[in-house]
Protein backbone atom coordinates (compact mmCIF):
# COMPACT_ATOMS: atom_id res chain seq x y z
CA UNK A 1 0.00 0.00 0.00
CA UNK A 2 2.50 2.42 0.48
CA UNK A 3 3.97 1.79 -2.64
CA UNK A 4 0.67 3.23 -4.07
CA UNK A 5 0.41 5.88 -2.31
CA UNK A 6 3.74 7.27 -2.63
CA UNK A 7 2.94 6.51 -6.96
CA UNK A 8 0.15 9.16 -6.28
CA UNK A 9 1.28 11.31 -4.18
CA UNK A 10 4.37 12.11 -6.94
CA UNK A 11 2.08 11.60 -9.58
CA UNK A 12 -0.03 15.20 -7.88
CA UNK A 13 3.33 16.62 -7.15
CA UNK A 14 3.85 16.36 -10.78
CA UNK A 15 0.51 17.51 -11.80
CA UNK A 16 0.80 20.61 -9.56
CA UNK A 17 4.15 21.75 -11.28
CA UNK A 18 2.50 21.22 -14.39
CA UNK A 19 0.27 23.32 -13.48
CA UNK A 20 1.80 26.46 -12.45
CA UNK A 21 4.74 26.40 -15.19
CA UNK A 22 3.25 28.97 -17.05
CA UNK A 23 3.54 29.61 -20.84
CA UNK A 24 6.63 27.56 -21.22
CA UNK A 25 5.53 26.34 -24.82
CA UNK A 26 2.13 27.01 -27.19
CA UNK A 27 1.09 23.24 -25.37
CA UNK A 28 0.59 25.23 -22.16
CA UNK A 29 -2.20 27.42 -24.22
CA UNK A 30 -4.64 25.14 -22.65
CA UNK A 31 -3.65 25.79 -18.96
CA UNK A 32 -3.03 28.87 -19.53
CA UNK A 33 -6.53 29.83 -20.45
CA UNK A 34 -7.79 27.81 -16.84
CA UNK A 35 -5.93 31.00 -15.04
CA UNK A 36 -6.98 33.29 -17.64
CA UNK A 37 -3.92 34.31 -19.51
CA UNK A 38 -3.83 33.42 -23.05
CA UNK A 39 -2.39 33.08 -26.46
CA UNK A 40 -3.16 35.14 -28.90
CA UNK A 41 -2.04 37.22 -32.12
CA UNK A 42 -1.95 40.81 -30.93
CA UNK A 43 -1.28 42.12 -27.43
CA UNK A 44 -5.05 42.92 -26.35
CA UNK A 45 -6.25 46.05 -24.81
CA UNK A 46 -6.16 46.64 -20.80
CA UNK A 47 -3.50 43.49 -20.72
CA UNK A 48 0.38 43.12 -19.97
CA UNK A 49 1.98 41.33 -22.93
CA UNK A 50 5.34 39.28 -24.10
CA UNK A 51 6.48 38.06 -27.57
CA UNK A 52 8.25 35.06 -27.56
CA UNK A 53 11.91 34.96 -29.27
CA UNK A 54 12.18 35.27 -33.21
CA UNK A 55 8.95 35.07 -33.26
CA UNK A 56 8.27 31.30 -32.25
CA UNK A 57 5.26 29.72 -32.12
CA UNK A 58 3.97 31.44 -35.15
CA UNK A 59 4.32 34.94 -33.56
CA UNK A 60 1.53 34.57 -31.16
CA UNK A 61 1.63 36.71 -28.13
CA UNK A 62 1.18 35.69 -24.52
CA UNK A 63 -1.48 38.19 -22.62
CA UNK A 64 -1.51 37.96 -19.13
CA UNK A 65 -4.74 38.59 -17.38
CA UNK A 66 -5.14 40.43 -13.80
CA UNK A 67 -2.63 42.16 -11.69
CA UNK A 68 0.34 40.39 -9.68
CA UNK A 69 2.25 37.56 -10.18
CA UNK A 70 2.28 34.90 -13.00
CA UNK A 71 5.30 32.13 -13.74
CA UNK A 72 6.76 31.94 -16.72
CA UNK A 73 9.47 29.84 -18.25
CA UNK A 74 11.02 31.06 -21.78
CA UNK A 75 12.89 33.22 -23.65
CA UNK A 76 10.95 36.35 -25.01
CA UNK A 77 11.94 39.22 -27.25
CA UNK A 78 9.17 42.62 -26.94
CA UNK A 79 7.34 43.31 -23.83
CA UNK A 80 3.77 45.72 -24.64
CA UNK A 81 1.79 47.40 -21.82
CA UNK A 82 -2.05 48.48 -23.23
CA UNK A 83 -2.73 49.60 -18.98
CA UNK A 84 -0.50 49.02 -16.36
CA UNK A 85 3.21 48.92 -15.94
CA UNK A 86 4.87 45.53 -15.78
CA UNK A 87 8.27 43.66 -14.57
CA UNK A 88 10.05 40.71 -16.13
CA UNK A 89 12.40 38.97 -14.23
CA UNK A 90 15.14 36.82 -15.63
CA UNK A 91 17.12 33.69 -14.33
CA UNK A 92 20.15 35.20 -12.13
CA UNK A 93 18.08 38.52 -10.46
CA UNK A 94 18.38 40.95 -13.32
CA UNK A 95 14.81 42.38 -14.41
CA UNK A 96 12.99 44.90 -17.16
CA UNK A 97 10.30 47.50 -16.10
CA UNK A 98 7.38 48.29 -19.16
CA UNK A 99 6.37 51.24 -18.34
CA UNK A 100 2.07 51.69 -18.83
CA UNK A 101 1.11 51.81 -22.61
CA UNK A 102 4.76 51.54 -24.52
CA UNK A 103 6.66 48.88 -26.04
CA UNK A 104 10.11 47.57 -24.58
CA UNK A 105 12.61 44.87 -26.09
CA UNK A 106 13.66 41.92 -23.58
CA UNK A 107 16.73 40.40 -23.30
CA UNK A 108 15.88 37.28 -25.49
CA UNK A 109 19.17 35.16 -24.39
CA UNK A 110 18.05 34.87 -20.82
CA UNK A 111 15.20 32.35 -19.42
CA UNK A 112 12.83 35.31 -18.15
CA UNK A 113 10.74 33.05 -15.18
CA UNK A 114 8.33 36.08 -13.15
CA UNK A 115 6.13 38.68 -14.44
CA UNK A 116 4.08 40.71 -11.67
CA UNK A 117 1.63 43.44 -13.43
CA UNK A 118 1.69 46.67 -11.03
CA UNK A 119 -1.90 47.26 -9.98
Amino acid sequence: MPRIRNTVTAGLFLIGALAIAGPASASAESSAKLQGDFWDYSCNYGRACILLTANRNEGRVYNFDGCGGHPIRDYYSRAQSHGNGFTVYYNGGNWDYVPPNSVVPLDPYVLATWVNVWC
